[in-house]
């Protein structure tokens, strides 16, 4: 069973590595690290440059981001004038929102076994080393202290928008979200990663929370929108499912007006899925 209270069900589905895409390099083995604001706000970034092209997205004010983690999809909204608010259930997001990962990355780099096999580890760790990595833009070597000033989320916590742990399977979660908007309105509200994310034989699971979403919606105009990824290699959660698969399954129960896109930008209402 997928248990989203627990840090390591986060650090299995995002685990990244650490690489060029801080804007650091000068390490030739690419060590994995956990579930992180340095990595993931990349591909939140990405998604959501894809998504605010598509049609109907330019009146869009006031999106409710549902399987939020810490909230970083939101803070990206935020920053294009969007009142964006991240909503999660998650004990995890709950009691580290707004402390800093920096203790966390250095415990999963100094158990790292790729590090540890390289000389790294407790009391000379990785990103202490100066003369690991040097500045893209400069050509120079750089601190520590300058490498976990990239790393580490300039609020100095996770985010700078407090999220809403609320369950919306009940009408109290679902206010407690809408009292955070101004005017207690939205225009769209947005699941990130969840119905993937659910155990591969939990039917149930993921159209039980669309049923929630869709009640946290309300009105017909307001947008219902679901960012899903493909992995065919998923064995345990049901990420194996295409764009068309979710629309298929979306439109079969009663939720063909849901909207679904993917990672890569595509674009598929529920009720055009394909037989």
């Amino acid at each position: 069973m997928v248990d989203w209270n627990q840090q390591a069900t986060f650090d299995a589905q995002y685990r990244e590595a650490i690489r060029r895409k801080i804007g650091l390099r000068g390490y030739h083995r690419r060590a994995p690290a956990h579930y992180h604001w340095c990595e993931q706000q990349f591909r939140c970034d990405q998604m959501m440059t894809r998504q605010l092209a598509q049609p109907g997205w330019a009146s869009v004010q006031q999106v409710a981001v549902i399987g939020a983690g810490f909230g970083w999809t939101a803070e990206f909204l935020a920053a294009a004038g969007i009142e964006a608010i991240p909503v999660d259930l998650s004990d995890y997001i709950a009691n580290n929102w707004n402390v800093s990962e920096e203790a966390e990355l250095r415990a999963a780099m100094d158990a790292d076994p790729v590090l540890l096999a390289d000389g790294y580890g407790p009391g000379n760790n990785f990103f202490d080393v100066a003369d690991c990595f040097w500045d893209l833009s400069t050509g120079q070597a750089i601190s520590g202290a300058a490498v976990w000033a990239k790393v580490l989320h300039p609020a100095g916590g996770r985010t700078t928008i407090p999220p809403e742990i609320a369950d919306l399977s009940t009408s109290q979660g679902r206010n407690a979200v809408k009292n955070r908007f101004t005017g207690k309105k939205f225009d769209a509200v947005v699941s990130e990663l969840v119905l993937g994310g659910h155990d591969i034989g939990d039917t149930a699971g993921p159209l039980d929370f669309v049923a929630s979403m869709d009640s946290l919606a309300g009105p017909p105009s307001i947008t219902r929108l679901h960012f899903v990824e493909q992995d065919v290699t998923d064995t345990e959660t049901q990420n194996a499912r295409s764009l068309n698969d979710w629309g298929l399954l979306l439109a079969a129960n009663g939720f063909g007006t849901h909207y679904l896109s993917d990672t890569q930008g595509n674009w598929l209402r529920a009720d055009q899925a394909v037989a």
